[in-house]
């Protein structure tokens, strides 16, 4: 094994410098670098996206089977002894109801149909305070129900309202019934189709409207800790409410990403096509080292003639220059890493690349960066790349000695 370590290393001190083996160095480089990027990216977008959607719903959301966004009449009742049960599984943050009333709001010729979201005064208002731009959140006080709402910024740029103006919204029942809200506060979530409708306002003034008492709400949702878990947590409340009575088995279970499909369905676009980049990147790669070794082979067939005269065999001459190639994958592999990190923390710091959020559903490119998924990338890569250096092998050991010495 020394043997081999000692003539690949006089082999690479002689090459250096050499363009071939810098241009399969630098494409091993480029390609990392993109794959690493591109990863990061798409688990960025994930982590927003995610992030806006459960703000608005929690994860999980429980409701009548007969719920219709549209309707007000299959109420859940929020004291139902199953949603105790629901808060002591594993993993679950906190449950909050909430009760859904629409409407239209009408501002000069502009018709905005709305879906007002009733909430208490024990509302987790976090994921809405992170993402206010004017104003303040409106504060229930007393026993009379609060008419200040919060609405989006799609929403106030619409119909041209703004903060501490009053808007008049018109329900629609059996009769048309006008209410007036007074604008505490406008949230920028970037949620196009959701921002557009949703205004977040006091639940006792829905539950009014919707003539419930008390104890009816629209749904309850459920915060976890752990949005991987969303699934694994969806099954344990499912099955509380199949062993449950009545009342308990008329409930459902649905999940942010059934709950806003075209979202979800996007990041999985998304994923494919990150794969399809890591998929290219991987076999580039492949392809341009596999070449360079070749290019290598080749000009050293008459050292391999010679070596293979005084009695080495093709595996250990083959190894010769895996190691040599190895070094420079290593290398590749390494600088990639370096760059794509910089280039991530750059666009985390300073949001250098901007973005469209009516199309993206975020201002700029957000990237998350998961070291163990940069190691899996690295190993997959040197493997893959590796497998393609083993096919120079045939060309080893078709080298007759005698010729090659010759031609020396």
């Amino acid at each position: 094994m020394k043997t081999i370590f000692f003539i690949s290393n006089s082999i690479r001190k002689g090459r250096k410098g050499n363009s071939n083996s810098l241009i399969a160095t630098v494409t091993v480089t480029v390609s990392i670098a993109i794959m690493v990027v591109a990863v990061a990216v798409s688990d960025g977008f994930k982590r927003e996206i995610r992030e806006k959607a459960t703000g608005f719903s929690g994860e999980i959301i429980i409701n009548s089977l007969g719920f219709d966004i549209n309707t007000s009449g299959f109420p859940v009742n929020r004291y139902n002894s199953i949603f105790d049960s629901v808060r002591q599984i594993p993993g679950v943050r906190f449950i909050q109801p909430y009760s859904y009333k629409p409407g239209i709001i009408k501002n000069n010729s502009n018709i905005q149909g709305i879906i007002l979201k009733g909430v208490d005064s024990l509302y987790d208002w976090s994921f809405f305070k992170s993402n206010l731009v004017n104003g303040e959140i409106p504060v229930s006080k007393g026993n009379i129900p609060s008419n200040g709402i919060l609405i989006s910024a799609r929403l106030s740029a619409l119909l041209n309202y703004t903060t501490g103006d009053t808007l008049l919204v018109y329900f629609i029942d059996k009769t048309v019934r006008a209410r007036r809200f007074i604008i505490s506060g406008i949230y920028d979530a970037q949620l196009e189709e959701i921002d557009k409708t949703m205004v977040i306002g006091d639940m006792r003034g829905v539950q009014n409207l919707n003539g419930w008492d008390s104890s009816m709400v629209t749904g309850i949702e459920v915060k976890i800790y752990d949005y991987k878990n969303t699934d694994k947590t969806s099954e344990e409340i499912e099955k509380f409410i199949s062993g449950g009575d009545d009342e308990t088995i008329a409930l459902t279970v649905t999940k942010v990403t059934d709950l806003y499909p075209n979202l979800f369905d996007w990041l999985r676009l998304l994923d494919f096509n990150v794969l399809v980049v890591l998929i290219l990147m991987m076999t580039v790669a492949g392809f341009n080292m596999f070449s360079g070794l070749l290019i290598i082979i080749f000009e050293r067939i008459s050292m391999i003639g010679t070596l293979k005269a005084v009695g080495m065999n093709n595996a250990d001459i083959h190894k010769i220059f895996l190691v040599i190639s190895s070094s420079l994958v290593l290398k590749g592999i390494l600088v990639g890493n370096v760059i794509a990190l910089v280039v991530c923390f750059v666009q985390q710091t300073f949001k250098v690349i901007s973005l469209n959020p009516v199309n993206y559903f975020v201002k700029y490119v957000p990237v998350e960066i998961d070291f163990a998924k940069i190691l899996m990338i690295d190993l997959a890569s040197f493997i893959l790349i590796m497998i393609f250096l083993y096919l120079p092998l045939f060309f080893i050991s078709r080298i007759n000695p005698a010729d090659a010495v010759k031609s020396k």
